[in-house]
């Protein structure tokens, strides 16, 4: 039943409410349908979707769609929510341009890499999973397996992905020993207090996701060992590509180092850093860190990945530009970046239970991409895909150049609330911790900036598991 119908002020558009509960756009011409808006009763939850199946949602509004496949008259059909696709077709950047007239190149083009949704679910369906271990339970010890099973269907076996407190453990492009056994086993090891630990599988293509499946483990354990604090810092100021210059990543990159190592006592019985600056931080340079740096790190240990330099959004991801990338077209970006992938497969391999991101980049003007909040959405699409808290500001050319103190403007409001301000709210008690200091970012540096440029620029704060300390202000 249609309830409403409206033209939009240029008469290119038809807009339709209907009884289902979602309003519709057309295009007036022909009547082809682009776009689809769901709003939920309690008025929080909401996903905008297009005919090829590329959406954007609110937290939680991944769930209120899905596709139901029927299978002959016979059998039961199959439902695959949205979020299964997150990977493929979470795209924010095409939804929002979606009733534009220049969109249809944008979109070809992302169709022919992955198709539409009707060919992607035509890939097969992920595994089946079942959950062996108990759905809940309480333990005196650290170390736990999951226990669970995997039953093939029509889409075959690919990529499994652990997940403990929401961050991605292990290489997710490994493929795990033992698919053919009756029974998988992974061991955690776990923190004091409250856990879970997930496990999902994509098809052998890679395309859908199967529901994950939880197991909550709760420690009644009071005692860790005392960790060591982990850092590693990129930061590049003088690119090979000389027309991505800038003027102060480098030099942000050791400054936060200088300062978490200062201040690493009491919380941690070491801080070991590794900076990479310059021609330092090729991307075979930054794997090999990463592989370093996994083979030293242990669960208990706080890891910091600290990024200042170029970063730019391409098809929907995040991508962070090394010293030696040299830009000639978009594959060469792709190919030559630490993009998505990489970054969910060297973060995996970090067993540090409690990590963040600290984001200091710059939109490279040099590059011939588009400039929308794409890179806040692509950043999002990061921390969905490592689980690790992201705090993060891009910037623009300018504002990079001119800096603040002698430091890009974000880095000088990061050190700040390390150096003790992010325990000046409302509730001191002594600890910078990721909350705390994500807070005070989001309220310092719109503050700042306006002050300064008259713009507000809006960093990114994306938390994900349990918050932690990263500095003592005081005993």
């Amino acid at each position: 039943m249609t309830w409403a119908v409206n033209l939009s002020g240029d008469g290119r558009l038809v807009i339709a409410a209907f009884g289902d509960g979602t309003v519709r756009w057309y295009r007036r011409t022909d009547g082809a349908a682009l776009l689809a808006l769901f709003v939920h009763p309690d008025g929080q939850r909401w996903v905008l979707l297009t005919p090829e199946g590329f959406f954007q949602a609110s937290p939680g509004g991944e769930s209120l769609i899905g596709y139901h496949l029927n299978q002959g008259p016979d059998q039961e059909g199959n439902f695959v929510a949205v979020d299964q696709l997150y990977d493929l077709f979470s795209r924010p950047d095409l939804v929002a341009r979606r009733l534009d007239d220049d969109i249809e190149p944008v979109l070809h083009e992302a169709l022919t890499r992955i198709g539409d949704v009707r060919q992607v679910l035509a890939t097969g369906l992920p595994p089946l999973l079942a959950l062996y271990s108990p759905a809940e339970s309480t333990q005196e010890t650290l170390d736990f397996t999951l226990h669970f099973s995997l039953t093939p269907r029509n889409g075959g076996v690919g990529r499994v992905v652990y997940r403990l407190n929401g961050a991605v453990v292990g290489d997710p492009t490994a493929r795990p020993p033992g698919l053919g056994m009756p029974g998988l086993r992974r061991p955690f090891t776990l923190q004091p207090g409250r856990n879970e630990v997930s496990v999902t599988v994509y098809n052998d293509k890679g395309s859908i996701e199967s529901p994950p499946i939880t197991a909550v483990v709760h420690v009644n354990k009071a005692a860790t060992p005392q960790p060591t604090l982990y850092v590693l810092a990129l930061g590049i100021t003088t690119y090979r590509d000389h027309d991505l210059n800038l003027r102060y990543a480098a030099s942000d990159a050791e400054a936060m180092v200088a300062l978490l190592r200062q201040q690493g006592a009491p919380l941690f019985t070491d801080v070991q850093v590794q900076t990479l600056l310059d021609g330092q931080a090729t991307l075979a340079g930054i794997e090999a860190a990463f592989r370093q740096l996994a083979a030293r790190i242990q669960p208990h240990d706080v890891f910091v990945l600290y990024l200042s330099g170029h970063g730019v959004a391409l098809d929907g991801e995040y991508h962070f530009l090394p010293w030696d990338l040299v830009y000639a077209n978009r594959q060469t970006l792709h190919d030559g970046s630490v993009h998505q992938k990489r970054f969910e497969q060297w973060l995996g391999m970090i067993p540090a239970q409690q990590s963040a991101i600290l984001v200091d980049t710059c939109q490279a003007g040099a590059l011939t991409l588009p400039r929308t909040p794409e890179q806040q959405w692509a950043l999002d699409k990061l921390r969905w895909a490592t689980g690790r808290a992201i705090i993060a500001a891009t910037t623009a050319q300018q504002l990079a150049i001119e800096g603040h103190e002698g430091h890009e403007v974000f880095t000088y409001v990061l050190l700040q609330g390390l150096r003790g301000e992010a325990d000046s709210g409302r509730n001191p008690d002594g600890k910078v911790t990721v909350d705390k200091l994500a807070t005070y970012v989001i309220d310092e540096l719109p503050r700042l900036t306006k002050a300064k440029w008259g713009y507000e620029q809006l960093p990114t704060r994306q938390m994900e598991g349990h918050s932690f300390p990263l500095r003592m202000v005081r005993p």
